[in-house]
């Protein structure tokens, strides 16, 4: 088989995987969950393998790079709500402090993700946070496999139970994590940058699938 019939029955592969990996997946009884979970990675892993995205521990030296991937206080206020415009060293390096796993997603040297967890309690819930990606790279699937990515530290690492956090106006934040299966189960009152009240959504992965 040639190069260019390899790429279109890889594409088509995809494609197909695309419309029926929810049926797959969750075809799965509940009592293989985690058999269900490693079917979901892999099907990731496969689909986004045009995309040429590696996650690596974030050093000092990305840091610069990570503040980038902010371009405006009202951004800001979603990804890191304690944080101020611009994301500078300073903030990040006291994020690492406070703060474990940071990650970074890097293509052909460029960084274009980053997020973190907090609250980890091992052997019960990890919390995933400040999760960016840069524009010029947002709609492309990015967004799903950085959550994936660390959703399996929380689980593999931790044997943590993956959680996460998202305001009420943060809409295409919030579908994406409905469609990972993340679903709600608390509500806070935060109020944002010029003051308004907004609700800060508490979710877990999978509260409705797993079992």
């Amino acid at each position: 088989m040639g190069p260019a019939a390899l790429k279109t029955l890889t594409q088509n592969c995809r494609g197909w995987l695309r419309a029926e990996c929810p049926k797959l997946i969750y075809q799965v009884e509940k009592r293989q969950a985690g058999i269900r979970d490693r079917i979901a990675w892999c099907l990731v892993t496969f689909l986004l393998q045009g995309v040429n995205v590696q996650f690596l521990p974030a050093t000092e030296n990305h840091y610069g790079a990570i503040g980038n991937l902010v371009d405006s206080p009202e951004e800001l206020y979603l990804v890191c709500p304690t944080g101020h415009y611009p994301w500078d060293e300073e903030q990040l390096q006291a994020i690492a402090t406070q703060r474990q796993e940071l990650t970074v997603g890097q293509i052909d040297s460029t960084i274009v993700a980053f997020s973190n967890l907090y609250d980890v309690v091992p052997q019960q819930s990890a919390f995933i946070g400040n999760v960016v990606v840069a524009k010029a790279h947002r709609g492309k699937g990015l967004g799903k496999c950085l959550i994936q990515h660390m959703a399996q530290v929380c689980q593999t690492k931790y044997q943590a139970w993956p959680h996460l956090s998202v305001f009420n106006n943060n809409t295409r934040a919030l579908l994406l994590y409905t469609e990972l299966g993340f679903r709600p189960y608390g509500v806070e009152s935060k109020l944002d940058l010029n003051q308004d009240r907004v609700a800060l959504i508490h979710m877990k992965y999978g509260a409705n699938r797993l079992g």
